[in-house]
């Protein structure tokens, strides 16, 4: 009973480290994305990026609710604050059900 009680603890360990790099990595893509949406709207604000369209010769009834920047960035925020939620979730999720099987295995 000791050497499951401690194999179970080890496995345990393991996985506590293995889901800490794991948060880690995905804590550095979000950074990584964070500082190219940085360079992209520094780009626009200078005027480097060509312009993708041309102004439209249609008429459409115009509206303000906020810039597209503004909308963009909000929505990514909201993304990327349930993407971390969400993975961390699957990831104690996905643990228990490791401790589960290893538990009926052994």
């Amino acid at each position: 009973m000791k050497d499951v009680a401690s194999s179970s603890k080890g496995a345990l360990a393991n996985f506590i480290i293995l889901g800490i790099h794991f948060i880690g990595v995905l804590n550095s893509k979000k950074a990584k994305r964070r500082e190219l949406r940085e360079q992209l709207s520094n780009k626009k604000s200078v005027g480097n990026l060509p312009e993708e369209e041309e102004e439209s010769t249609d008429k459409t009834d115009s509206f303000d609710e906020g810039s597209d920047d503004e909308k963009s960035d909000k929505e990514a925020m909201k993304d990327v604050a349930s993407s971390s939620k969400g993975a961390l979730a699957n990831f104690i999720i996905l643990g228990i059900h490791v401790l589960l099987l290893y538990s009926s295995i052994n």
